[in-house]
């Protein structure tokens, strides 16, 4: 009895290895916990969201700084540009929070954005602190009196603001900060470097700033919240405060999940989410439907092997290769699922296939996949307040057994469809993966799957050849059970054996349908 009771043990821990396999994903974390104190850190030496796991920081300036097409822009004056500076003198020196007043020392770079007729300015320039306090310049009207201590430090200033004529109308944003190089070399136009992705707006940004609060002496960045039409009602309609706080952060909001991925939790400062890789050059939600962390989604999705392997993609026309992408609510299988399923029921080929069967493939096809979390993603589009964590979801179906056997025809841009992989679209598809996971990151994410993989493959092994001797040696017992019984009359042995090979027998026929 005892024995048939440890072999039962034995079928329940089998199948609980097995449904382990069948019917939960693989998650796979690319990012390392980031404590408080090493974020603090950052943020104070680096204003450009240094984190471990960047290893070239001109990447991330480039993905920050998003070199946009060249679009028309006009290089200011010298005599414009100067009176245009010395405007600003005392906005900024009332922006130091001191009494002393700063003078401009060098003037960088001066343009007029978008074209001729724009008021959009940007303006680079170097300031030093003078003898003067700013409230005295303020009732004076002039700093002729002014002189500048020459061994005081020098701060880099990038300015963005309107202008008509020579007249200063609109302060958009200014940050200034010590800087032993310059951040853009005699080639690189502001207007360009500093845009904000599609929209008018730009940052304001430094090179790398040194430790110290010192370090960073003006930081008021240009302020932009989009009303996203394209994100329907999923995007957040309001602007957080300390009063009336719509927003639960650092939570589960309802639907939406506001804890990040990345790291333990993020500060609040004045009721707004504070990005925790530090400063941006822009404040606000930007073109991010939410604020604090925006989970961004690829589906990578594939069926057939060989010649007759295709990839889920985005309906296109042309060569090049886009994977479904998206923003969703939360990181839980579920929200990922009612994702995926939505992409292809409105790209079905056939009415045929009804929502509900349709959700049951989606289902089962999502228990065998392998989620990557990349968490924190330097992108374009973050802001002070809002930012971007990636995570991408595999499915693979060879045989085409679940998600594989449905056809798809997209009769939108915007659907999706199955598409064969040739030599062509096979580097495309590569290219597409090393941009969103990385190349270093690709051999992580192997090592990470085929360890537990491995481990679980060989206590499956040690089960299934296990229960094939078992059942054989349980056979011939249970024969000499019956043959006792038969001399002796004696019913137990044979009722025991009897178990024991039912147990045997039942566990490799789960491992046989299971394997």
């Amino acid at each position: 009895m005892h024995s048939s009771m440890a072999w039962f043990a034995v079928l329940f821990l089998a199948s609980v290895a097995l449904s382990d396999l069948d019917k939960s994903p693989t998650i796979v974390e690319l990012f390392d916990n980031i404590d408080d104190e090493i974020v603090t850190q950052q943020k104070q030496s680096d204003a450009y969201c240094k984190l471990s796991q960047i290893k070239n920081q001109s990447v991330l300036q480039k993905a920050l700084l998003k070199t946009a097409k060249s679009e028309e822009h006009v290089q200011v004056p010298l005599e414009k540009a100067l009176e245009i500076a010395k405007q600003l003198q005392l906005y900024l020196s009332q922006l130091t929070e001191e009494k002393a007043y700063y003078l401009m020392s060098k003037l960088l770079k001066a343009e007029q954005c978008s074209s001729g007729s724009s008021s959009l300015h940007v303006l680079q320039m170097e300031i030093r602190k003078t003898d003067c306090e700013w409230r005295d310049v303020r009732d004076w009207g002039s700093d002729t009196a002014c002189k500048v201590f020459d061994k005081e430090k020098a701060y880099v200033c990038t300015w963005t603001g309107e202008v008509e004529d020579s007249r200063v109308t609109k302060n958009r944003g200014v940050m200034c900060g010590e800087s032993s190089s310059n951040l853009f070399d005699t080639t690189d136009y502001l207007c360009d470097r500093l845009k904000y992705s599609t929209t008018d707006m730009r940052r304001v940004m430094l090179a790398t700033v040194k430790a110290g609060k010192s370090s960073l002496k003006v930081y008021s960045p240009p302020e932009f919240s989009a009303t996203v039409s394209e994100f329907g009602t999923h995007f957040d309609n309001f602007t957080p405060n300390e009063e009336t706080n719509k927003a639960l952060f650092n939570e589960k909001d309802g639907s939406v999940d506001r804890r990040t991925m990345a790291f333990r939790r993020y500060e609040l400062k004045d009721g707004r989410p504070i990005n925790p890789a530090g400063f941006t050059g822009m404040q606000g939600r930007g073109l991010l439907p939410r604020w604090g962390p925006n989970i961004f989604c690829t589906f990578l999705v594939t069926r057939g092997v060989g010649d007759d392997l295709e990839v889920l993609t985005v309906a296109s026309d042309g060569k090049s290769l886009e994977l479904p992408k998206m923003y969703v609510d939360s990181q839980e299988t579920s929200a990922l699922t009612m994702k995926l399923l939505e992409e292809m029921y409105n790209s079905r080929a056939e009415d045929e296939i009804t929502r509900e069967d349709l959700t049951a493939i989606v289902k089962r096809a999502m228990k065998k996949s392998l989620i990557v979390k990349l968490g924190f993603t330097p992108d374009a589009l973050n802001t002070d307040n809002s930012w971007m964590e990636t995570l991408m979801v595999q499915i693979k179906d060879k045989k085409k057994k679940h998600i594989g056997k449905v056809d798809l025809k997209s009769l939108t841009s915007k659907g999706v469809e199955w598409r064969k992989i040739d030599n062509e679209t096979k580097q495309s598809l590569i290219s597409t993966l090393k941009s969103i996971v990385g190349e270093e990151n690709l051999n992580e994410t192997s090592l990470k799957i085929r360890e537990p993989k491995k481990n679980l493959k060989t206590l499956l092994n040690a089960i299934k050849y296990g229960s094939y001797y078992g059942t054989a040696i349980s056979g011939l017992v249970l024969v000499g059970a019956w043959i006792t019984a038969a001399c002796t009359g004696a019913v137990v042995p044979i009722a025991a054996a009897l178990m024991v090979f039912l147990s045997f027998a039942a566990l490799a026929l789960y491992i046989l349908l299971h394997t």
